[in-house]
């Protein structure tokens, strides 16, 4: 190949096209415009085809999602040697689009859509604890713990539940082909699109193909064109999709001081015990039992402005029936709550002097009121706007 030429030069015979030649001494080609064409034609459509073929590699499985494991590995033992080459630390990772990532883009994403890490690390080495995902293989967890260090692959420990070696120190060939494809489909799930911010239909009409997408994934913002956006048929009429939704807690503020008291120790140690090893079960049971020993006090407390709010925040068929448990109505105060109702639905001069008790007090205190009944997205306050929009609209149309 060294000593290989191609030689380029445009035709001097007063036509288009150019003429192609292998040394000095060796035939020359000549192409004219239709030729030229051809050509051009055959190189885009061979770059489209290598282009859609990396693109195929480069994106997730539709028929695997990552979860969040809750069982610490106690079993499992770390198996990144397996994927370990001369030179490679990680042959498997660096085989993925993730190795131009950075560990602030991997934090902000792993936040976004699996919510705060919750696998233990050192507090001194690392930047936060981790999280821990499933893969295809249920023999093998991979854990996330960005570190600021050097190798973005470090970021990254496959754990496998048995011994990666079959005899005499040798690697098992069927297993390290076996791990090295779930791993990847774990490393590749993390190119699935969570969105960082909502966005209106005006919005979209108005994105053209330069503008930044409202998503992205572990390697950063994603653009309005990337295929990522789009679905995958798995079926006659069928899609997959990629895109993941956002972890609940997003936007859910922690006070301050909360994570670093004895008394958030001591909280975590006894709602697990009691919920058996499972901390969301005995959550959930010191929630409802501490509801239900104090609702009684805290709604003998409040004002009937603030009942009939927190009643009418309670979506009907939702959870209004357990609101309505914990209140513990009486039959005169459901009477005189469906006449209300009825009231506000006509739009008369009782609806207007109803709204008018709801002062800034009554709505704070519903909203209080709400906390304590175990309901804190009530939003009494967007409650109250919507019944004064439609009191407003119902005087206009009487005026009509």
């Amino acid at each position: 190949m060294a000593n290989f030429e191609v030689r380029v030069r445009v035709r001097d015979d007063g036509t288009t096209g150019v003429t192609i030649g292998q040394g000095a001494d060796d035939p020359e080609y000549c192409l004219d415009a239709e030729a030229l064409a051809d050509l051009a034609d055959g190189i885009r459509a061979a770059q489209r085809k290598l282009l859609n073929r990396k693109l195929a590699d480069d994106l997730p499985n539709v028929d695997f999602m990552a979860k969040l494991v809750a069982e610490p590995p106690y079993n499992f033992t770390s198996c990144r040697k397996l994927f370990a080459a001369p030179e490679v630390d990680d042959t498997v990772f660096a085989s993925t689009p993730l190795a131009s990532m950075n560990w602030m883009t991997l934090f902000a994403y792993m936040h976004r859509r699996f919510g705060p890490p919750y696998v233990q690390t050192s507090g001194h080495q690392d930047i936060s604890a981790g999280w821990r995902l499933s893969s295809p293989e249920p023999d093998l967890v991979v854990d996330i713990v960005p570190c600021a260090g050097e190798g973005i692959e470090n970021c990254f420990e496959p754990y496998f539940d048995g011994t990666i070696e079959k005899e005499e120190g040798k690697p098992d060939t069927a297993l390290h082909g076996r791990l090295s494809k779930a791993y990847r489909a774990v490393l590749m799930d993390l190119l699935r699109p969570v969105g960082i911010r909502e966005h209106s239909f005006i919005e979209d009409l108005l994105q053209t193909e330069s503008d930044p997408e409202h998503s992205m994934n572990a390697l950063g913002p994603l653009w309005n064109q990337s295929r990522l956006h789009e679905g995958q048929e798995v079926g006659e009429g069928q899609f997959a999709y990629y895109q993941v939704a956002h972890h609940p807690s997003c936007g859910v503020a922690t006070p301050i001081g909360l994570l670093d008291s004895d008394e958030w120790r001591k909280f975590i140690s006894f709602i697990t015990t009691l919920g058996e090893d499972d901390a969301l079960k005995g959550l959930d049971i010191a929630c409802n039992h501490a509801i239900e020993k104090t609702a009684q006090h805290h709604v003998r407390k409040a004002s009937w402005p603030v009942l009939r709010l927190v009643l009418l925040s309670a979506r009907p068929g939702g959870f209004q029936e357990d609101i309505k448990r914990l209140l513990a109505l009486s039959p005169a105060d459901e009477a005189i709550f469906q006449d209300d109702l009825l009231q506000l639905g006509i739009g008369n001069q009782k609806a207007q002097s109803i709204l008018e008790e709801f002062t800034r007090d009554v709505i704070d205190e519903a909203e209080k009121l709400g906390n304590l009944l175990g309901y804190p997205r009530l939003y009494p306050r967007w409650t109250v706007r919507n019944l004064e929009n439609k009191q407003w609209l119902l005087e206009r149309l009487k005026q009509t």
